[in-house]
């Protein structure tokens, strides 16, 4: 603006008398166009958003016939809430909220509440990032925030720092046949190794943790490593009706397609080795996974129940266990750490005074 105040004048009128049409066409109404930003308010929040989405598809069309100098780049910020109308003016924390959330956004970028994500998560073509919760300015409470960027199709990983840095993940959304929403992400590079989802788990905290911390960023060196939440779970829809064994089969083949992965090996923990070994038994037409290495066969069940209920009885499966086939290149010294901690437990129970500073927040 400094450089050349009229011409920037002219470009921002010229790029308006673009847009503001389409805030029409998506059944909007204008309420504000003060200096460059422009505040509308719409009858549907799937409107909102594909609104939204058109703006800046045509504005990254405009800006590439235009210098790098006079290219301008909007953030928009979306969110659904009550409102109170005054002649032609609206005000209510869901305007503050959306302000916000514009100030989130990426130059080019979308950002949408919690609130929206649920309704539209189910009926708009495009991929969700969570950017998690966060402090907005005059807002009471946090506010879950995500990133909106147009499906591609690909799987736009964020690659890890294997040597010892943060792990750096893109937690994406799909949805399950009966309408749960499962959250999914990869990390690190290689051949595909797709871990299979187990109860209490949560892709962000879980790299946090001093129990999974470590497993995840040696696996990440040579693999790019998928993980996904279990329904009822973590970033995943916590509410649901259906909590079965199948469902959670289902859920597996769900996350898969949403990853675009053909051929990948299994990992399975806890119950998430029956899961694993179900679902491969059923795409065993299609040749996708590679044997499984460890977990429990019998999927969070008691230890003494058979797995033949859940796998049938042709063709026979190994009953293998945790520990009887270790994971190549797995530490050596792994049982006698375990052992040690189990004598060390029995001799000295630590409580939550001796834990101290050291205890951890289990999520």
């Amino acid at each position: 603006m400094g450089e050349d105040e009229a011409t920037t004048v002219t470009d921002l009128k010229g790029h308006q008398a673009v847009l503001l049409p389409l805030i029409g066409r998506y059944d909007g109404r204008i309420i504000d166009t003060a200096g460059d930003g422009i505040l509308a308010e719409f009858g549907s929040v799937i409107h909102a958003t594909e609104c939204a989405i058109e703006i800046q598809a045509v504005m990254a069309r405009r800006n590439e016939a235009m210098p790098a100098s006079r290219r301008m780049l909007f953030r928009i910020g979306v969110n659904l809430g009550d409102v109170i109308h005054d002649e032609s003016r609206i005000y209510g924390d869901g305007i503050n909220v959306a302000a916000r959330l514009e100030g989130i956004a990426e130059p080019g970028g979308i950002c949408v509440s919690r609130q929206v994500f649920d309704q539209l998560s189910r009926a708009l073509k495009a991929n969700f990032r969570l950017l998690g919760p966060r402090i907005l300015k005059n807002i009471a409470k946090p506010v879950d925030v995500f990133a909106i960027t147009p499906a591609d199709g690909g799987r736009d990983t964020d690659a890890t720092a294997p040597g010892g840095g943060a792990l750096q993940q893109e937690i994406r959304f799909c949805t399950a046949p009966d309408g749960v929403q499962l959250a999914y992400s990869a990390i690190g590079q290689g051949p595909p190794l797709m871990k299979t989802g187990n109860w209490m788990t949560h892709l962000e905290f879980d790299l946090e943790s001093p129990i999974w911390e470590h497993l995840y960023r040696e696996l990440a060196k040579d693999h790019t490593l998928g993980r996904y939440d279990a329904r009822g779970n973590g970033l995943s829809d916590r509410t649901v009706d259906d909590i079965s064994f199948d469902a959670f089969v289902s859920d597996l083949e769900t996350v898969v397609d949403a990853a675009g992965i053909t051929r990948f090996a299994l990992l399975g923990i806890s119950q998430g080795c029956a899961v694993s070994i179900a679902y491969a038994r059923a795409a065993r037409a299609r040749r996708r996974p590679r044997p499984i290495r460890c977990g429990s066969p019998h999927g969070g069940r008691h230890p003494g129940r058979p797995l033949r209920p859940a796998l049938g009885t042709q063709p026979p499966v190994p009953r293998e266990r945790a520990g009887l086939r270790p994971i190549p290149g797995a530490r050596s010294r792994l049982p006698r750490d375990l052992a040690d901690a189990a004598a060390h437990k029995s001799a000295r129970p630590v409580t939550r005074t001796q834990a101290g500073p050291r205890s951890r927040r289990l999520v």
